[in-house]
């Protein structure tokens, strides 16, 4: 069989999943390639090394588990892009013989860097160090066998004259004296100006409309019935007989450092937002409301750290004023903790912050009315798209989409 497969799709769940229908599509544009199912593990799609290390495949969530994996089937197969393959799968009838593909972006000098020159690039050497690190234990393992090493260093350009057709880049990675290999990826970022720079519009990353692809991907069934038992059993609510509160800061958070807002101002600002929550819930008259936000245990964590405290050095450590202020504007007297806690009940002891972040998205869709607070966020866009599909009670609270 040959198989191709990525290490890592990236991003986090909305944008992993654009980048991996791109590598799909690049798989069959590229003499079909059978796709592995990608493992889940706190919204990264991929082969991470907490998997591939330690060899730990039996308590390992799975893209099925995230998503419908039969949905998703049929809905690409209108592209002629046949089924993801099982890790089972993969590993009963791949090929032994493996060809590394490593990606690294925006660090001069560019170009193509093939086995022992890559130590003449040092983000590329330095890339496969970590790509051996993750995979040596499972390429040990299953008698695996490296044959070729690749590494394509690009950076962002508009000027598509420079990029490489997808024969020239495929020209590298796959040889007909080793027709029967298998492909592993590094990371893919998906194809597009400012990530890998192929010259061929079908395989680009949204290429067919960022909505359209995400609305190939539905929620699994796992995840439906644990959000319904989140509502049933912490809310106390019949379906549809609530509010959500969808609080997104990472990338908005990202836009405006950019724009030059200091960390003090930002704060204060995001603080003013989760005040504001209280005056909208009562507005809308609704008796139960349920919390989506992106910090906490189950958020970014990166924007969790940022606002662990403020300039006085105020914050406790346990959340944030924000994260409090939220929380108390829509249950009340609860805790950080008793927060975590009830979503880790309601998924049945589940603790990955992919699929917590799933079942608040479920919930929040299929809420009476959806209250929407941050912006610059596919994850939030696509929760408006599918919440919009049921209900038009959206309510948005210090939400941009562009600054």
């Amino acid at each position: 069989m040959r198989a191709a497969l990525c290490l890592s799709y990236w991003e986090q769940q909305t944008n992993a999943l654009l980048n991996m229908w791109s590598f799909q599509k690049w798989a069959n544009q590229s003499g079909n390639l059978n796709v592995v199912e990608p493992f889940a593990v706190n919204s990264v799609l991929g082969f991470p090394s907490e998997v591939l290390y330690n060899l730990d495949f039996s308590n390992a969530l799975h893209f099925r588990d995230y998503f419908d994996l039969e949905h998703w089937t049929e809905e690409t197969a209108k592209y002629g892009i046949p089924p993801l393959v099982s890790w089972d799968m993969f590993i009963g009838h791949a090929s032994r013989k493996v060809v590394v593909v490593i990606l690294v972006y925006e660090v001069p000098p560019g170009g193509v860097y093939i086995n022992d020159d890559l130590k003449k690039h040092r983000e590329c050497n330095n890339e496969l160090k970590r790509f051996k690190r993750s995979t040596q234990s499972i390429l040990d393992h299953f008698d695996f066998k490296v044959i070729k090493i690749v590494c394509f260093a690009s950076y962002a350009t508009n000027e598509r004259h420079l990029y490489p057709t997808l024969e020239e880049f495929n020209s590298y990675i796959i040889d007909h004296d080793y027709d029967d290999v298998t492909l592993w990826f590094s990371f893919w970022r998906g194809v597009q100006f400012d990530r890998i720079t192929i010259d061929n519009q079908i395989i680009q990353r949204a290429y067919d409309g960022e909505a359209n692809t995400l609305a190939m991907a539905r929620t699994s069934l796992r995840i439906i019935e644990d959000s319904k038992r989140y509502v049933k059993t912490v809310l106390k609510a019949d379906t549809n007989g609530y509010t959500a509160v969808a609080f997104r800061t990472t990338n908005r958070k990202t836009a405006m450092l950019s724009h030059g807002y200091s960390r003090n101002k930002i704060l204060k600002y995001f603080y003013n937002c989760a005040n504001n929550i209280s005056h909208v819930l009562i507005e809308l008259e609704m008796t139960y409301s349920c919390l989506a936000i992106d910090l906490g245990k189950f958020g970014d964590l990166t924007s969790e750290k940022y606002f662990d405290y403020d300039s006085n050095n105020t914050f406790d450590g346990k959340g944030t004023k924000v994260f409090q202020t939220a929380l108390n504007a829509v249950y009340g007297n609860k805790t950080v903790d008793k927060y975590h806690n009830d979503f880790i009940t309601a998924a049945n002891g589940i603790e990955d912050s992919g699929y917590i972040g799933a079942m608040q998205k479920t919930i929040a869709e299929n809420a009476k009315c959806l209250v929407v607070i941050g912006g610059h966020s596919s994850f939030q866009r696509s929760m408006i798209q599918h919440h919009k599909d049921r209900s038009d009670c959206v309510k948005y609270i210090c939400y941009e989409e562009k600054l």
